[in-house]
C-alpha cells in the first residue's frame, strides 16, 4: 500500500513504512506543507492510505473525507489527547505495532475505509464503507 502522510505526521514514519513494504511520501517532502485538507485528501487519491492525526470536523473537509473514502482511499487516523500528545517515536511505536493488523484489516480487497488508532495503540477501529456511505457530516463520527 503507497502510504501519503500529513503535515502533523512525523516524517520519520515515511522511512519506516517504508521498511515495512509500503512506500511512503510525507507533504512536507512533496512541496506541500500548509496545504488544505481538502487538497490533501483529493490527492489522496494516487496512493492507498492517507495517514493524519485530523477529525475531518468542519462540513466541507468531512465532505472531501467522505467523498475520498467511498472512491477507495484508506484513512488511518492516530489519535492524540490534549494531555497526551504523540511525540516521533510514540507514533513509531503505534505504527510498528497496528500496521499487521492495518494490513489484513485494509487490504487491497478489503472494504474498510477508516481506521482509528487510540494514542497508546491498543484500540483500532474500523469503519468499512457502508456505514461511511451512510454518514451525513462529522457529527456522525
Amino acid at each position: 500500500m503507497r502510504c501519503l502522510l500529513d503535515e502533523n505526521v512525523a516524517r520519520r514514519l515515511t522511512a519506516v513504512l517504508t521498511e515495512l513494504g509500503h512506500p511512503a511520501s510525507h507533504v512536507i517532502d512533496l512541496g506541500l506543507a500548509a496545504s488544505m485538507d481538502e487538497y490533501l485528501l483529493e490527492l489522496a487519491a494516487e496512493f492507498d492510505v492517507f495517514i493524519t492525526f485530523d477529525q475531518f470536523l468542519q462540513p466541507t473537509v468531512w465532505h472531501t473525507a467522505r467523498t475520498a473514502m467511498l472512491s477507495g482511499v484508506r484513512i488511518v487516523r492516530l489519535r492524540e489527547t490534549a494531555t497526551e500528545r504523540l511525540g516521533t517515536e510514540a507514533q513509531i511505536r503505534i505504527v510498528r505495532r497496528c500496521w499487521p493488523l492495518i494490513e489484513q484489516r485494509m487490504g487491497p480487497d478489503s472494504d474498510v475505509r477508516l481506521a482509528v488508532i487510540s494514542p497508546g495503540g491498543e484500540l483500532l477501529r474500523f469503519r468499512n464503507v457502508s456505514p461511511i456511505r451512510a454518514m451525513g457530516g462529522p457529527e456522525a463520527q
